[in-house]
């Protein structure tokens, strides 16, 4: 696999790990849908069904937390497949595993900043008796291990989004520099690194999708040099086009999301940010960018475990440093 691209690289590492798992009657249910506008477990749910479908297994029902707690669907013999299931705030995760007896997987999820699993998820987790648990690194694997006190092996897998391949961006830059910063970040040192702190907030006004929601995005900006958001930022322009997302597929709704954060990212020439998902959406597209580390070391681990050799990216360890990498990295990527 020495020649295979980085990205199709990882899609194949998901498909060997996950083609095993299905027995005969090939059929999946996949649970946990997110109910959010992170563009980065939208790309994971799409690339979940892209996989199964790609392995010949017919997905027999979706939903959210909220869906399948609403409907309880039956589910026979189906191979579960669980997104946002162990760090998920959700209730009812716990009572979902505690009841249903199938063979679950449950997908690599982007943790919280905070690395917390609920205590009555971690039970219900230790006490299935046909679990398969996988993490996207090593740090999140050894938290996962932990709060299920060593009961349950947890494997290493990339996130499902891999699965979606190479993507094209959909926008022409028109910053040097797009920062994606969670904004659940007190420090503002995002802000303060791109001089923005004293910028007001402004909605930016998206172009028209083939699935005709009114959604834009609230944003600082100094252009052209930078653009900061974050997807909480992503909001519709009125209550009736939240309705009508609403009422639309989920699969539909998860790419409207994710082609939303392909085209913000691709405003930039190059991108900073926070969140592994969407270093994971940069790669997608071949965006130059730098990942900057978090206070658990998830996203140094993910690096090294799925990105090191990948190019287009570098680490950092500050938003200070990230803004200088990032400058470097334009004067790259223009030949200067």
């Amino acid at each position: 696999m020495a020649d295979i691209d980085p990205v199709a690289r990882c899609a194949q590492l998901l498909r060997d790990r996950v083609a095993k798992l299905v027995p005969e009657n090939r059929r999946a249910a996949v649970i946990g849908f997110p109910d959010n506008q992170n563009c980065g477990e939208h790309a994971n749910w799409l690339g979940t069904l892209k996989l199964l479908a790609e392995l010949g297994i017919e997905t027999v029902y979706t939903g959210s937390w909220a869906d399948f707690a609403r409907t309880a669907p039956a589910l026979d013999d189906a191979t579960i497949f669980l997104t946002r299931a162990l760090f998920a705030r959700e209730d009812g995760v716990a009572a979902f595993l505690s009841s249903v007896p199938n063979r679950t997987v449950i997908l690599p999820d982007a943790p919280p900043a905070t690395h917390s699993i609920r205590p009555d998820v971690a039970k219900a987790v230790s006490a299935h008796r046909n679990l398969v648990i996988f993490a996207g690194d090593e740090v999140t694997r050894e938290v996962i291990q932990q709060a299920l006190g060593g009961k349950k092996p947890v494997e290493l897998a990339p996130p499902p989004a891999f699965a979606l391949g190479a993507q094209q961006s959909n926008a022409e830059p028109a910053y040097d520099i797009v920062w994606v910063a969670r904004t659940d970040r007190k420090d503002h040192s995002a802000e303060a690194a791109a001089r923005l702190s004293s910028q007001s907030a402004e909605k930016l006004d998206l172009p028209p999708f083939a699935d005709n929601l009114d959604i834009d995005v609230v944003v600082k900006r100094r252009p052209p040099t930078v653009m900061l958001t974050d997807w909480s930022s992503l909001v519709f322009r009125s209550q009736e086009a939240r309705l009508a997302c609403n009422a639309l597929d989920l699969t539909v709704r998860a790419r409207a999301y994710v082609e939303r954060g392909l085209h913000i990212l691709s405003l930039g020439h190059v991108a900073i940010t926070d969140r592994a998902g969407t270093h994971v959406l940069c790669r997608l597209v071949r965006l130059p960018h730098i990942l900057t580390g978090d206070a658990t070391g998830a996203n140094l681990s993910f690096f090294e475990t799925w990105s090191r050799e990948a190019g287009m990216c570098q680490l950092s360890d500050t938003p200070a440093r990230a803004w200088s990498q990032a400058r470097g990295l334009l004067h790259e990527v223009r030949g200067e």
